[in-house]
């Protein structure tokens, strides 16, 4: 797992503590698997990162070279392309706007996290997250932001990346230079004491969710007020559709997602799930793939995929939820008549 916690001024934001020596390989440091490799690799492109190199015009080119196959794609549509004019897929030939992005911001309180897929592979998952981030030139601001990366290697270099920000509306309303048009801002995560195994917790709250304990009329109230903390919030915001990818608060909210959208709405099947610790205390970040089927419309979309980040308290109750979103405008499109 890598792990750095940064605190900057806008001109040196980049630089990124102990990134050389945050990924462990093997017990004995002997690089032996695709995903060592890939780690290893992930480690290094940090390193890079952080030392300005993918945007230094001395050192950009070569640094791609070492880094990226020349067939990579990168694709940083977060899941809804088009909403901001960088939203959208770049190639090796892009690479140097696409490393332009984030140069554009002012990240304070950034902190990034790395672990191996547990699904495939030479495959990374990273997961970043930020107290504030300020757009340079506008100076409109996000609130405790993030987002992951999930990066595919080809021994040691990137044939894939996919990036997704959690609240890419917030975002792409950053750029805007009218002063009338305000972020949306994320609510606030409640505070807890983090289980100390989440992945068994993520485990058992996931089959009784499958049991139907939080859908079934005679247990669901009793396993929503023994497994969930009152002020829980799940973020499952898109801008693909707003009116159904929305912030479910409480309770109540909790309800309203499980029976309203999920239960009343949908049929789910070839559900795959997969989950890895060490994004974060108390956390799982999970691989959730199904297919969908609207019980009106009789639409259906394929093969759905989402990574959540799933937190977990002490006494082993559900706090929150934040959802990356991989394609929500295939679920949208069910959701039309």
């Amino acid at each position: 797992m890598a792990s750095a916690a940064l605190k900057r001024d806008s001109s040196d934001w980049m630089k990124l503590d102990d990134a050389s020596d945050a990924i462990d390989t093997t017990s004995e440091g002997k690089i032996e698997t695709k995903t060592d490799v890939a780690l290893a690799a992930w480690a290094k492109v940090l390193t890079e990162w952080g030392a300005g190199k993918f945007n230094d015009p001395e050192t950009a080119d070569a640094t791609y070279e070492e880094f990226f196959t020349r067939d990579c794609v990168v694709d940083a549509t977060h899941g809804c392309a088009g909403l901001h004019p960088t939203f959208k897929y770049y190639g090796f030939a892009d690479l140097k706007d696409y490393w332009a992005i984030f140069a554009d911001f002012e990240m304070e309180g950034l902190r990034l996290n790395s672990v191996a897929s547990p699904r495939t592979e030479g495959e990374v998952w990273h997961h970043f997250e930020t107290e504030l981030v300020t757009h340079k030139v506008t100076g409109k601001q996000v609130r405790g932001n993030s987002g992951i990366c999930i990066v595919t290697f080809e021994g040691a270099k990137i044939s894939k990346l996919l990036l997704i920000n959690q609240a890419p509306a917030a975002v792409a309303a950053t750029y805007s230079t009218d002063p009338v048009e305000s972020v949306p801002q994320s609510a606030t995560l409640p505070s807890f004491e983090p289980a100390p195994d989440p992945k068994a917790t993520a485990e058992a709250m996931f089959a009784r969710w499958g049991a139907g304990e939080f859908n079934d009329a005679e247990t669901k109230q009793t396993a929503i007020e023994k497994y969930v903390v009152a002020d829980c919030v799940i973020d499952h915001t898109s801008p693909a559709m707003p009116s159904l990818f929305k912030e479910y608060m409480g309770h109540e909210g909790l309800e309203a997602w499980n029976s309203g959208v999920v239960s009343e709405q949908w049929e789910l099947s070839n559900v795959d799930v997969a989950m890895a610790v060490g994004i974060k205390a108390g956390c799982v970040l999970m691989y959730f793939s199904c297919d969908i089927k609207h019980k009106t419309t009789g639409k259906e979309a394929k093969k759905v995929i989402s990574y959540q980040e799933n937190a977990y308290n002490a006494e082993g109750q559900y706090v929150y939820t934040r959802t990356y979103w991989v394609d929500p405008a295939a679920i949208a499109a069910i959701h039309a008549a």
